[in-house]
């Protein structure tokens, strides 16, 4: 199960701080466990300001 919905509330960002992911498209993946595609993982990766390794181990 992704727990990013977890990992940003811990990093204090709101649904606007995530650049480059509909809020529509991060609702899906937070609430509904869409897997997110690599390239949303990168995104929120970044605006997590963390690496992508980093991102999935917090999140999955």
């Amino acid at each position: 199960m992704w727990r990013s919905l977890t990992v940003r509330k811990a990093h204090l960002l709101n649904l606007d701080a995530i650049k480059g992911i509909s809020d529509r498209h991060l609702k899906r993946i937070e609430n509904e466990g869409q897997h997110p595609t690599l390239d949303a993982l990168k995104k929120l990766a970044a605006s997590h300001g963390l690496d992508l390794e980093d991102c999935v181990t917090q999140v999955n």
